[in-house]
């Protein structure tokens, strides 16, 4: 048999002749992880045979494929699929719900445990991972069987979330962190990939940084200045106050932390820069996301699939100095102990690993650590991950706010209020924690009282630095003194995801504080943060810059367009540099970049949207609203098409016509207050101030703060003569913005 590294070239030079990716050294100074094994034979064998070795590999590898390809028929709603062997080649048939049948080759199996996904190529140097993947747990855990990945059932061709849809590419959403040194390199104008990396799985590099240098150094007898030193692991103790601990020996020699090095795989973030040039820094070369809703629950939990980072970060091991390898031995990724034995190499065993502690039988399931202070969320229908937040279940929080409650993954017959009773009678009283989730629950409720609150999160340091940057992206809905005191004095704030989170707020801000605020962010020691101060700054005017602040902004403008241009296989990318174009009044640029992202995403629906805005600005309107048509026949009932289309046809004279998108629109989309907004103005337009009127009170339930909408029912409460109502919606004006001396002014008249 050949070994694996022959296998792996030889499978190289069959896809670079079909067309696809290829391995190999694709980066200068990358060695690859064979190169690692006689110096550093413990840890080779450690990681051999790892969920990171394992992370992709060629279908020549002895024991990669765990499916059962044993001529195998199975259905998953309205598609069947065969799994089955010809020779060496693994195949899998699939008959689509629309009746087409495809066979196709498995050449990669990708990951190992709880499922194993399998990749096959459709030309143009595509991957795709079929959405029908292995179940490979035991089979008394439910494993051992074919599952669809397609919680809705599989979906039909042509959709995003379809085994050949850009979801499921390889190239785009999973080569980066199961391949070493990887380049996606799609090539635009050809649709096609010339993906490399230099290894298939994560090596050794993937970590610890190219690792050719080291070598030669090493043969050399130069030991200084080798590879990448992770600052991990030190010792722990316990001790009467809280564990403490003894720092490793690599912080006095320089290195980097395992956070920065771990993050970009187990965060949900996006790309920015060049993430080999950026290894070990996180934030130059990702943008994580923050703790937004639809991605984390109010109080900071995980919800979607958001990975670790995000949670680990709001935990107070993070704040204390605990890192990945303290719990996970890095190359074997096997925990360093099993069940509370983890846990008690640094907590009290006496105290915390008794009844007393945790109420439940000893040995127990509930008795274990993990089972209250790390909830488990499943993802890819078996794949069961555990929330890093390492929080204290707070009963009380969890009624308040609808957030979920561990206590009841077990106890599915009770409720909140139950469980604070049960700790209650314990003598237990789980302080308030903290407090950024009442602010963010005021925040997207349109709460008056939202600005202070997020302002006291930012400026509590307790806070965790994602958290307050958080607070600073929610504080720029909330224009105002507040917001303006809270986001200068954050701009200046030592953790940088605090100023990220000022620096995307931005947009969302007034000119002039926009400009005041954004303008020293351009400097940022961290590129995520220059770069969103770039976007957000783009049509400052020149002259307005010092010399060295305008060279700081066309160098974070040009980042960005390098960033955007780094994912072009994404239509949202084209949709960024339109949009980049026409904040800098460049339309024609910004149309083509419009037009690339339909011709990326023919389902994208913003590009229509923003195509047909710019055809708008160039006095394009007839051309305009049949860009729109054409977007609503991809998405006939999509509210953002409608509303478009609505204003285009306010603007060629039809109003009749116009109505009735703008009404549909504002039905499909009631959480957008613009569309409410803008349908009343419709209405009174056509003389149905009644109508009008209705509109607003029945939107301003759903926003009940809302800056347009406010002054919008004072002023037909005016014109109505309903003064009663118009004093009341002036207060809540006025209260939004204390400071607004004309609106005092009304309210003091209407009082009289």
């Amino acid at each position: 048999m050949p070994s694996r590294d022959t296998q792996i070239a030889l499978l190289a030079v069959l896809f670079s002749l079909m067309g696809g990716f290829r391995a190999g050294a694709a980066e200068t100074g990358y060695a690859g992880s064979e190169s690692c094994r006689p110096c550093h034979q413990g840890s080779f064998a450690a990681w051999r045979g790892s969920d990171h070795d394992r992370a992709m590999m060629p279908v020549t590898e002895p024991g990669a494929i765990l499916g059962d390809f044993s001529n195998v028929r199975r259905r998953f709603g309205e598609v069947e699929a065969r799994f089955f062997r010809e020779g060496n080649a693994y195949r899998v048939e699939i008959s689509e719900a629309d009746g087409t049948r495809r066979t196709v080759e498995v050449l990669h199996a990708f990951g190992v445990d709880p499922l194993q996904q399998y990749l096959v190529s459709t030309g143009k140097g595509r991957l795709q991972a079929l959405t029908l993947a292995w179940d490979s747990r035991p089979q008394n855990e439910g494993g051992q069987r074919w599952i669809s990945l397609q919680t809705d059932g599989e979906v039909p061709p042509g959709d995003l979330m379809h085994w050949e849809g850009n979801a499921f590419r390889w190239n785009q959403m999973c080569a980066d962190c199961h391949s070493t040194a990887l380049r996606k390199s799609y090539q635009v104008d050809a649709d096609r990939y010339a993906t490399t990396y230099s290894d298939v799985d994560v090596g050794c590099e993937a970590c610890h940084g190219p690792g050719a240098e080291h070598i030669r150094r090493a043969e050399d007898g130069d030991p200084t200045g080798l590879t990448l030193r992770l600052i991990g692991r030190g010792t722990w103790v316990p001790e009467e106050g809280g564990p403490q601990k003894i720092a490793a020996a690599e912080a006095a020699t320089g290195g980097v932390s395992e956070i920065e090095v771990c993050g970009p795989c187990h965060a949900r973030r996006s790309l920015i820069g060049d993430p080999i040039a950026g290894h070990g820094n996180f934030l130059d070369a990702y943008r994580p996301t923050f703790l937004e809703a639809g991605l984390y629950q109010l109080d900071g939990q995980i919800l979607d699939e958001v990975y670790v980072y995000g949670s680990f970060l709001q935990s107070k091991m993070f704040a204390a100095g605990v890192t990945c390898s303290d719990c996970h031995e890095p190359h074997s990724l096997k925990l360093r102990a099993e069940g509370n034995g983890l846990c008690i190499n640094c907590h009290n065993e006496a105290v915390f690993d008794a009844p007393a502690h945790h109420f439940h039988p000893q040995d127990s399931p509930g008795a274990q650590c993990v089972s209250c202070h790390m909830p488990e969320r499943t993802y890819m229908r078996v794949d069961g991950r555990r929330d890093h937040g390492f929080r204290v279940p707070r009963p009380g929080l969890a009624h308040e706010l609808g957030t979920s409650l561990v206590c009841l993954d077990c106890h599915t017959d009770r409720d909140a209020r139950w469980a604070d009773a049960a700790l209650a009678k314990r003598g237990k009283n789980p302080k308030p924690g903290k407090n950024f989730p009442r602010a963010f629950a005021a925040s997207y409720a349109g709460d008056p009282r939202a600005a202070g609150l997020l302002a006291q999160v930012l400026g509590q340091p307790s806070e965790s630095g994602i958290a307050r940057g958080t607070a600073a992206l929610l504080l720029g809905r909330h224009p105002g003194p507040e917001a303006r005191r809270g986001l200068r004095q954050a701009a200046r704030d030592a953790d940088p995801l605090v100023r990220l989170g000022v620096a995307s707020a931005l947009q969302s801000l007034p000119e002039a504080d926009r400009f005041a605020i954004g303008v020293p962010l351009l400097s940022d020691p961290r590129l995520a943060v220059r770069i969103e101060a770039g976007r957000a700054l783009a049509d400052m005017p020149a002259a307005d810059l010092s010399a060295p602040d305008r060279q700081a902004l066309q160098a974070a403008k040009a980042f960005y367009r390098e960033a955007q241009l780094a994912e072009a296989d994404w239509p949202q990318s084209h949709l960024n540099l339109g949009m980049l174009e026409a904040r800098q009044g460049n339309l024609p640029a910004a149309r083509a970049h419009y037009e690339q992202s339909i011709r990326t995403g023919p389902d994208f629906i913003p590009g229509y949207v923003n195509l047909a805005d710019t055809l708008r600005l160039e006095q394009k309107e007839l051309e305009a609203a049949k860009v729109l048509r054409v977007g609503l026949a991809k998405a006939p009932a999509h509210p953002d098409l409608r509303h478009a289309l609505g204003l285009s046809l306010v603007r060629q004279g039809d109003p009749a016509s116009a109505l009735n998108e703008l009404r549909e629109a504002s039905i499909g989309a009631p959480e957008n207050a613009r569309y409410a907004y803008v349908y009343a103005v419709a209405l009174h337009s056509s003389g149905d101030g009644s109508a009008a009127r209705a509109v607003v009170q029945g939107a301003l339930l759903r926003h009940p703060v809302d800056p347009m909408l406010l002054p919008l029912a004072l002023s037909l409460s005016l014109e109505q003569n309903d003064r009663a109502s118009a004093r009341s919606y002036a207060r809540q004006l006025l209260a939004l913005d204390p400071e607004n001396t004309a609106v005092a002014q009304l309210v003091r008249r209407l009082e009289d």
